[in-house]
């Protein structure tokens, strides 16, 4: 969900998990850049695809800030940051296996991305 930020004219992008029984929200993740989110089958890993939707960072001579623009992977039970992959000109489209062995993302360059997922 985005929110305007009054201070600063800007949208918080923000992730929030809600207990779907409860209908009460459970966690609430503030992120760098629009994202997009999968849950894996068995609920211990969230990965979370960030993207600037910006093709150049602000000199429009280099790549993007991979600081905006990767795949941030959370342990759920602990609710930590576990992995944090930065990957140029963002990620669109994230999921895991059935079987929960792997996970795939889509680029904004139309590549697609394959991690193994030991257990």
């Amino acid at each position: 969900m985005d929110e305007l930020n009054p201070n600063h004219g800007i949208a918080a992008h923000w992730l929030a998990l809600y207990d779907l029984a409860t209908g009460q929200e459970v966690r609430r993740l503030e992120l760098p850049a629009a994202g997009v989110a999968a849950l894996s089958a068995d609920g211990r890993w969230l990965a979370v695809g960030l993207s600037s939707f910006e093709k150049t960072n602000s000199s429009g001579q280099d790549p993007p800030d991979p600081a905006q623009n990767g795949l941030m992977i959370w342990d759920v039970a602990a609710w930590q940051q576990v992995a944090y992959f930065p990957i140029h000109y963002g990620i669109t489209r994230v999921a895991f296996s059935r079987q929960g062995d792997f996970l795939i993302a889509a680029a904004e360059t139309g590549a697609i991305l394959r991690w193994n997922i030991s257990r």
